[in-house]
């Protein structure tokens, strides 16, 4: 593991489910299973994720390329294999399917052991290519994972790790919202690259300057000793930075992997000698380029930091050939696929191709207008551009609805996000289509002004929209997440949906708008003595990620410790249907928490009245507790270390018994579910004694007595009753 490496930081991951999404765990939980391939945006981390799994796993790690070419066996019947950067080895391929098939053969080759595979999203093949892998998998079973991007949380830490480079992780952040660059932060490279562009005070505004700044920065000379000994001789920065995407173009319009600088030593013929491409080019030799912080060493050779860097600076260089002469017809036709289409491994060079070559951009946005907003950097597009854009999506949509195909970067499309497409916004926003092409592109839309500049006129629009069950749900939740950008502070709104949602006049049956407005609102604008009302039962087998989440663990955080007992209370008040509080995924663990919650804050000073319907919220229609296993865990765990409160909640309850309308018969059973199961105190069956002779109720002094001598006919290390004990209260009370 490189020094790099060392600093690594777990990371989570997604399975994609066959009817939607999982929720988020650690990359490690999925250690155990035959088979995943990781899937990720470029820069997103998939290698040091996959180099970390296969240290702490003791396994193997090899790219995609050198598992191929190089044929290695296996140490062992426990051998799993971390195949990286399959999206790199089919750059040059003849054929799409090839580079899988190689993979897929070698497998076989092995006897089909466990396996992980790690590819860019964009040049994944969805079900063609899962259903593939999922032939040599063991047990025919592939799990699809998708690696979570960078919390705020996790940014922080990172950063946290860099002192020498960040000083205050904390400002860091702050100073990048403040410039609207924070979903840059969620990917590890651009994270990096926008430490290493801002250790001054310059801080870039556009993606495009967020690279062209970290590109200098990696070019330049930090060494003292260095820059003396060049001083006089050294290249001009702009040429550095020219050369250097001569050698990635090269790289990544070849399919190459890496530069060596010994032809002879090469570990695979898909390197390409130094001397090649300076020959070609009559770049200089030996290039001060190669040994820059631009370009990786592994041995005698050098590969770019990264693919995207490489992108950016090969299609810079590009450009400037374009607009020297260089028909723009034969670079597409090195970049062209056999639909016509751009390749998936040169989308990237492609859209920043887009960036730097303003006078063929509007033949580039044609080509690949979802490449261009994903990969490269359209805020400062001219209106007219922006517009052919949301046009050549919009065929994208008709030609087929799902064209993002699973891509689930959203963050990008805020670079359309500007003043001036407000009005096209509008439009298209208030349009009465509901075509599945048209909420595709609404969807993308909605991406612009989430994470786009601050535009509150389009508020309204966007109410309209997520008030209107005529779109799609997915469609509705992304409107309400951008009005909430749009909004800032001004949420008094938000609170007023809560109730037209609770009332039925806006849909929500699958509580997606609800969970994003609490998640908003509490506990700044909704108080803890109202947030209960708008607890959904009904339908909750639809819960979302975000409602149930909030819910079951943001709710408890976000509330004051003093106020979990109001909580309790009101929950206690709620008219939920207990016929089925099991069989609704995750209502058994939100209501044992929050009692248990209560009881932490307040069980040992609160009235028995109140602690009564506490514990009573725990009971099922026939008064059995369903709280049970660890969702009833914390509510055990208290009353069982405070004896006292037992007894006085059972003592409470058997008050509260009435004679069965049947048979007139009371249940003074019902009073012992109150208790959740919990470990009883070694003097309860004596205690039980003790209440027998005191009551004045001869049905439960018969209860208590017959419960006290069963225990002590079947004596047990955890009570200290005997006969010897209920022969002296028979003698004394018969």
């Amino acid at each position: 593991m490189t020094g790099d490496d060392a600093q690594y930081l777990p990371r989570r991951a997604t399975a994609k489910l066959a009817d939607g999404r999982g929720q988020p765990a650690d990359l490690a939980e999925w250690r155990g299973v035959g088979a995943y391939v990781l899937l990720a945006d470029p820069g997103a981390g998939k290698t040091k994720a996959f180099r970390a799994e296969a240290l702490a796993t003791g396994s193997r790690y090899l790219t995609a390329r050198e598992f191929v070419v190089l044929q290695p066996a296996a140490a062992g019947i426990a051998t799993v294999w971390f195949i990286d950067a399959l999206d790199e080895m089919r750059a040059d391929a003849s054929t799409w399917n090839g580079p899988l098939d190689a993979i897929r053969q070698r497998l076989v080759a092995l006897g089909c052991p466990r396996f992980r595979l790690a590819c860019r999203e964009a040049d994944w093949i969805g079900a063609v290519d899962t259903e593939a892998l999922r032939a040599v998998a063991p047990a025919g079973e592939l799990a699809e994972l998708r690696l979570e991007p960078l919390s705020r949380a996790e940014t922080l830490t990172l950063l946290r790790l860099w002192p020498e480079r960040v000083s205050d992780a904390q400002g860091f952040w702050q100073r990048a919202e403040q410039l609207n660059l924070t979903p840059l932060l969620a990917n590890p490279l651009l994270l990096e690259l926008l430490v290493d562009a801002v250790r001054g005070e310059l801080w870039p505004e556009t993606r495009r300057a967020t690279y062209q700044l970290a590109c200098e920065r990696m070019a330049a000379e930090y060494n003292p000793g260095h820059r003396a000994a060049k001083r006089g001789s050294a290249t001009p920065l702009d040429d550095l930075l020219a050369e250097a995407g001569l050698w990635c173009a090269t790289l990544l319009l070849s399919g190459a992997e890496a530069i060596t600088l010994d032809a002879s030593n090469s570990q695979t013929t898909a390197d390409i000698p130094t001397e090649a491409i300076a020959t070609f080019f009559a770049l200089p030799l030996p290039s001060a380029l190669l040994a820059s912080k631009l370009f990786l060493a592994d041995g005698e050779r050098r590969l770019p930091r990264h693919r995207t860097v490489a992108e950016y600076l090969a299609a810079q260089t590009v450009a400037r050939r374009i607009a020297g002469g260089l028909p723009i017809s034969r670079v597409l036709a090195l970049m062209g696929g056999f639909d016509g289409g751009i390749v998936e491994p040169l989308r990237g060079l492609h859209a920043w191709l887009a960036v730097h070559c303003p006078q063929e951009r509007a033949l580039l946005i044609d080509r690949d207008p979802l490449g261009v907003v994903l990969y490269g950097d359209v805020r400062h597009f001219e209106t007219r551009e922006k517009h052919q854009i949301l046009a050549a999506l919009a065929r994208e949509a008709q030609r087929f609805a799902w064209f993002r195909r699973g891509d689930w970067a959203a963050h990008p499309f805020g670079a359309l996000g500007t003043s001036d497409m407000v009005p096209a916004f509008k439009e298209l926003l208030g349009s009465v289509d509901r075509s599945a092409a048209h909420q595709a592109l609404v969807d993308c839309i909605l991406d612009a002004i989430r994470y786009g500049d601050l535009l509150p006129e389009l508020k309204p629009a966007l109410e309209a929209v997520l008030r209107d069950s005529s779109w799609l749900d997915d469609v509705r939740s992304a409107a309400l997440q951008a009005w909430l950008v749009q909004s800032q502070a001004d949420l008094a709104s938000a609170h007023a949906w809560l109730g037209e949602i609770s009332s039925g006049v806006i849909e929500d049956s699958r509580n997606g708008l609800s969970g994003q407005l609490l998640n908003a609102l509490y506990p700044k604008y909704l108080e803890p003595d109202e947030v209960m009302r708008y607890f959904r039962v009904s339908g909750a087998r639809d819960w979302g990620y975000t409602y149930r989440r909030f819910w079951d663990t943001d709710l408890l955080i976000r509330t004051p410790l003093l106020s979990h007992p109001v909580l309790a209370d009101q929950l206690a008040a709620l008219p939920i249907d207990r016929s089925n509080l099991n069989g609704v995924f995750g209502l058994s663990s939100i209501i044992g928490k929050i009692i248990a919650a209560a009881l932490e804050a307040a069980g040992e000073h609160v009235d028995s009245p109140r602690f009564d319907s506490w514990l009573r919220a725990g009971l099922d229609e026939n008064e059995f507790v369903a709280i049970k296993g660890p969702d009833g865990d914390g509510v055990r765990a208290w009353l069982s270390a405070h004896p006292e409160r037992q007894k006085a909640a059972f003592s409470y309850a058997a008050t509260l018994v009435l004679p069965d309308p049947g048979n007139g018969q009371r249940h003074y059973w019902a009073c012992e579910q109150l208790l959740f199961q919990a470990k009883r105190p070694p003097d309860w069956f004596s205690w039980l004694l003790e209440i027998a002779a005191s009551t004045d109720e001869t049905a439960f002094a018969r209860y208590c007595f017959d419960n006290a001598a069963h225990a002590a006919v079947n004596p047990s290390l955890d009570f200290n009753i005997s006969m010897g004990d209920v022969e002296k209260w028979v003698d004394k009370n018969s």
